[in-house]
């Protein structure tokens, strides 16, 4: 009777353990293929891109997820909406979250006018093992020649409101290579790191350090508890 009980607990265990492999397997499979998806839409080129090169990015990674895109984001209202969603967190083959995990999504979003490609974004959001506190960072690209009333060609805007941590840029068609480089630096490591990702400013590092220069030259106080966080980078002092 003891050793059919200890057999009983030993595949109970081997069967939990397999789980947990399985489980970060996937995990670090579609971080893999949201990694993928980020150099996609970093490729995208707006004014120059075809639909049909929107639709191949689209198939690659999967199907057309359906999300709207606003208006106000081209030259003219209207136009095709292409969008795909990846996702992690999940069990595999049954798509239910994983218990203590965070869960997360990848999703690209274009929109196309006169058969060119005229905005794409890049968003990734990141829920809490409880599904109450949502980190976003997010990268929009338009065809504009700039993005804000200043005629920037970049911007980098914040906001922490209760549980909700959002970090975003914005690139107009004139920003130079290095500007876009920082746009889209992310970084996807915490997706697949014990205790996940728990603020935006670690998966957009170099938004970040942009954000705080621009609070700087600014002459905005930033609350402690963004400039306190040890995840985040911090701007380098003078002297």
């Amino acid at each position: 009777m003891v050793r059919s009980h200890r057999i009983t607990l030993c595949s109970a265990l081997a069967a939990v353990a397999l789980l947990a492999v399985a489980c970060v397997g996937a995990d670090i499979y579609a971080r893999s293929r949201a990694t993928h998806l980020l150099q996609d839409v970093r490729n995208v080129t707006l004014g120059r891109s075809t639909e049909a090169d929107i639709s191949l990015i689209v198939r690659k990674h999967g199907r057309e997820a359906g999300d709207a895109v606003g208006d106000g984001m081209c030259a003219h209202a209207g136009g095709t909406a292409h969008s795909v969603r990846i996702t992690g967190g999940y069990l595999p083959f049954i798509h239910q979250r994983i218990p203590f995990f965070q869960s997360w999504a990848a999703n690209a979003d274009f929109l196309v006018q006169d058969g060119l490609a005229c905005f794409a974004s890049y968003k990734l959001y990141v829920y809490s093992p409880n599904g109450g506190d949502i980190v976003l960072a997010n990268q929009e690209s338009y065809q504009n020649h700039s993005v804000s009333s200043e005629g920037n060609t970049y911007s980098v805007s914040a906001k922490r409101i209760r549980n909700f941590d959002d970090l975003t840029t914005r690139l107009s068609l004139d920003a130079n290579s290095e500007t876009r480089q920082r746009a889209f630096d992310f970084d996807l490591s915490c997706l697949i790191r014990l205790g996940g990702c728990r603020a935006a400013c670690e998966l957009m590092p170099s938004a970040w350090l942009d954000y705080q220069q621009k609070a700087k030259q600014e002459g905005w106080t930033l609350p402690a508890d963004e400039t306190g966080d040890s995840r985040c980078k911090k701007l380098a002092q003078p002297g």
